[in-house]
């Protein structure tokens, strides 16, 4: 019998090389140093970002939900971008919505201390604790980024994979049905997030 385990990496396989042009294939690299800030104006080391996520040795479970341990989401994202907007929408699907307040770090880039809840405010399913602010674009430097959207798949403090730019931009695109190019790359985001995160 196949197990969870195996189920959902073939599962991630599949989602994330359906994506063709998105990801970008890579081996594992350290979680690079640099600084960031909370919304109240703290600086904080990338060292950091591990020390409030979960670090279980055996899958554990968040509302009800399967985790895998070590495993979450680093998620680089920026103000008035669409692409941005339809990844942390995402994050409000089930089953990926239980695990976000313990799993994901979002790092939003050019906004000041103290603006961050421009962005926020929209994505109330986003708790505060995961919200950072890149000011000096130290972390779109050191994470050698080249676009406003970009998601890390990260296990401890290493990078495992990254996600550009998944969906383009609403108003490139004609009017769109259910079997049209932006459906099925929005139900692959939801296939790789869920099953890097979650155990089904």
């Amino acid at each position: 019998m196949r197990s969870p385990w195996l189920a959902g990496v073939i599962a991630f396989g599949w989602a994330i090389s359906a994506m063709v042009g998105s990801a970008l294939a890579q081996g594992p690299e350290p979680l690079p140093d640099f600084n960031i800030m909370t919304p109240g104006g703290a600086v904080t080391s990338s060292a950091n970002l591990t020390g409030s996520l979960r670090g279980a040795n055996s899958i554990t479970v968040d509302d009800g939900v399967p985790v895998r341990p070590h495993q979450w989401l680093l998620v680089y994202v920026r103000p008035n971008c669409a692409a941005c907007d339809k990844i942390l929408n995402v994050f409000h699907e089930k089953p990926i919505s239980p695990l976000v307040a313990n799993n994901v770090v979002v790092i939003v880039g050019d906004l000041k201390v103290g603006s961050v809840n421009l962005v926020s405010k929209r994505f109330p399913w986003v708790p505060d604790s995961s919200w950072f602010l890149d000011t000096l674009n130290d972390a779109f430097k050191k994470l050698t980024l080249q676009s406003d959207s970009v998601i890390l798949g990260m296990r401890e403090s290493t990078i495992q994979w990254k996600l550009v730019g998944p969906l383009p931009a609403a108003d490139n695109r004609k009017e769109q049905n259910h079997n049209s190019p932006h459906d099925a790359d929005l139900k692959n985001l939801k296939a790789i997030v869920a099953s890097w995160l979650a155990v089904k």
